[in-house]
């Protein structure tokens, strides 16, 4: 009873001081957690446990065996005829530390995950396949698991509010930050961006070839390829990806134009990217396979969105009007390349009209020149009576005969041939 009444009174006497600290400084502990296994290292967990087991042991040495525990002793020596004594228990209880102990050498490794095995802190097996596996107890060996294909992803020019994962399962933790008068904020430099991200400017803003200032979001996403690297090789993954993929955007950038960046590029910009990362990745030996590049967002800075605004309806403005332009010339050499080829086809038309008409006459004279050697006369006569029945008939004529001819008048304007000719 006075060991728990002392334990209770050290609790309380602990809390109140605390508090006093809390209220003294003006300070509000906040700490964020990963995984429950994550935050407290291996060796921290098996002295806490050995340590708690002593503890009980050394309590149940000095404090007495209470009746009930007395009647179940004996209930089970009568059952199985083995009486537990003091030597016994001492020796069930030895046995039962060696068997945590030597159990906590016991892990698994899950689908998509590799377990790092190390001895002495040096690494003896880094390929450790999914599934059980047995190692020495602390602090002869101690184990790491590694999330391999897992894309993480990382957020350039604003951030999220949702919490992040650890890099790897059992290994690292957070720190605690503390808030108040005594111990100010750090300045995030973070404005309002979008719903539930926030937007750091220091990160967003950078020069194009041409030098205009464009803001970018962006996020990137990698994974592990090399998990004793990823560890032993680099302290903070996220933000090495992160510098080095803000020096190969900002690299890229410098070669393009405003325009290309906004419209046609970003395909580009992005590949390329993403390629340079991974060439500084694997010079650095992170132990990281770069996964892909995602532009977000791609427009001017706020303070002159507007006037970009207005450059961008004017250019819109610009390729209708030309469009319209294009549109309207295209339609008039159609126009104009119509009327030509009708043209050109009336042509052959009447070209192949006039060369049937000459071939005609010319065939028709020949005929007629064949008739004349024939019979002249009749021919002379023939063509001069065709030619009258041509011409007479739109003629006025106006006939006069003499007083002495008008009795028995004949008009007679050719004479055929063979015949005699009149008065």
């Amino acid at each position: 009873t006075i060991y728990l009444v002392s334990i209770a009174l050290v609790s309380l006497a602990a809390g109140y001081a605390l508090d006093w600290i809390y209220r003294t400084w003006q300070v509000s502990p906040a700490v964020t957690f990963g995984h429950a296994s994550g935050f407290v290292p291996e060796p921290v967990k098996v002295g806490s446990a050995v340590i708690l087991l002593g503890l009980l042991a050394r309590s149940l040495w000095r404090v007495p065996v209470p009746d009930e525990w007395i009647r179940l002793r004996d209930w089970l020596a009568a059952l199985t005829g083995v009486r537990l004594t003091a030597a016994r228990l001492r020796a069930m209880t030895a046995i039962g530390l060696a068997a945590l102990y030597l159990g906590s050498g016991v892990f698994t490794v899950q689908p998509g995950e590799v377990g790092l095995r190390t001895r002495f802190g040096r690494v003896a097996d880094g390929q450790l396949a999914p599934g059980l596996h047995a190692r020495l107890p602390w602090p002869v060996e101690d184990h790491l698991v590694v999330q391999t294909d897992r894309v993480r992803r990382i957020e350039v020019g604003f951030r999220s509010a949702e919490p992040k994962d650890t890099a790897a399962r059992g290994f690292g933790h957070q720190a605690l930050t503390l808030v108040g008068p005594g111990f100010p904020a750090p300045p995030s430099g973070a404005i309002s961006f979008w719903y539930q991200k926030e937007k750091v400017a220091d990160e967003s803003l950078l020069l194009t070839g041409d030098e205009n200032i464009i803001d970018v979001a962006f996020t990137a996403q990698y994974q592990v390829k090399d998990p004793v690297a990823f560890i032993y090789n680099v302290a903070d993954a996220d933000a090495i990806v992160r510098n080095v993929t803000i020096a190969a955007l900002r690299a890229a950038l410098a070669t393009m134009t405003v325009d290309a960046i906004y419209t046609t590029e970003r395909d580009e910009v992005e590949r390329r990217v993403v390629q340079d990362v991974q060439r500084t990745l694997d010079l650095y030996g992170a132990g990281v396979r770069m996964v892909a590049l995602s532009l977000l967002s791609v427009h001017a800075p706020e303070q002159v969105h507007a006037a970009f605004r207005d450059v961008a309806s004017a250019q819109e403005d610009r390729i209708l009007i030309v469009d319209r332009a294009t549109t309207f010339a295209q339609e008039a050499v159609n126009l104009a390349e119509g009327d030509a080829a009708a043209m050109l086809e009336s042509a052959r038309a009447f070209k192949d009209q006039k060369i049937l008409e000459a071939e005609g006459d010319a065939l028709a004279f020949s005929l007629r020149e064949k008739e004349y050697r024939r019979a002249p006369d009749l021919t002379r006569f023939r063509l001069q009576i065709e030619a009258l029945e041509e011409i007479l008939p739109a003629a006025q004529k106006i006939l006069r005969p003499g007083v002495a001819d008008v009795k028995d008048f004949d008009l007679w304007l050719l004479q055929p041939p063979g015949t005699k000719k009149g008065p």
